[in-house]
């Protein structure tokens, strides 16, 4: 994993580091799907849940809703508003190449597993031979590949994932289409981005409670209730409220399925 994250990293810092260099759109385009695409797979989601299921047996939901915290989406944004106008797009891209670097350098620092330091994984001490005994063995890659349960949950966290997405992109331009400032509009963007890291908390609370199938079954069900909130015009408080709501929902849906992955 620690590779594995280390390599996520640096291909980051390589994609960031080439974009000032980039005059063309086809290029902008290659860069991300053939450099920062794989970069945020590869230092993201699948080895952060990994990690967190390596070192967690119990509290594994709040583990890994704190791990998917998004705190840079609510503190960076303002920052490189700032810096933009210091330093230009180009300035900023290498800012983000530079972070990327220092990020594989603490990389560097992962344990994989806690039985490489002579350590337990947190709460596996309540868990019990028969519990062991009825877990059953683990699936191979094949068989995991093979299961429709899997693709079917792939696919809906696919789709699920793709509405806060949306929301967070075309926000601004949603609220001033509304009437409402830019201002007021990028103040919809920070109460996503602020809620999304409460979101990440609560739902790994809930998943500790009600299992992770169950918990992203009550967010995408949330989720239909915010959609059809944003229909109506109820006023620019309420639209605010709908925001911060995306943003729980959104901010949660990396943990919860990291912890669906885990129970298939």
């Amino acid at each position: 994993l620690r590779w594995i994250m280390v390599l996520g990293a640096a291909l980051s810092a390589v994609g960031y580091a080439l974009m000032p260099l980039v005059d063309r759109v086809e290029l902008m385009l290659l860069i991300y799907v053939g450099i920062l695409g794989p970069g945020a797979c590869l230092l993201g989601i699948v080895p952060a849940a990994t990690l967190v299921s390596n070192w967690f047996v119990r509290d594994r939901g709040k583990a890994l809703g704190v791990i998917n915290m998004p705190l840079l989406l609510f503190a960076m944004p303002p920052v490189f508003g700032h810096l933009l106008g210091r330093v230009g797009m180009n300035g900023v891209f290498l800012v983000m190449a530079l972070m990327f670097v220092v990020v594989a350098l603490a990389v560097l620092l992962v344990i994989d597993k806690p039985a490489l330091v002579g350590r337990t994984p947190h709460g596996a001490e309540q868990d019990t031979a028969a519990n062991r005994a009825g877990a059953g063995r683990a699936l191979t890659r094949n068989e995991l590949m093979g299961l429709a349960s899997f693709w079917l949950l792939s696919i809906g966290v696919g789709v699920l994932n793709s509405g806060p997405t949306m929301i967070v992109t075309h926000f601004v331009p949603f609220g001033t289409g509304r009437g409402y400032s830019i201002e007021e509009a990028a103040l919809l963007v920070s109460a996503f981005g602020g809620a999304g890291v409460l979101g990440a908390l609560v739902f790994g609370w809930i998943v500790d409670r009600i299992g992770a199938i169950n918990a992203l079954i009550l967010n995408a069900l949330v989720q239909v209730v915010l959609w059809m909130g944003l229909y109506p015009d109820l006023g620019f408080p309420v639209l605010l409220v709908l925001a911060a709501s995306f943003g729980m929902c959104g901010g949660a849906i990396v943990a919860l399925h990291g912890a669906a992955v885990n129970v298939l």
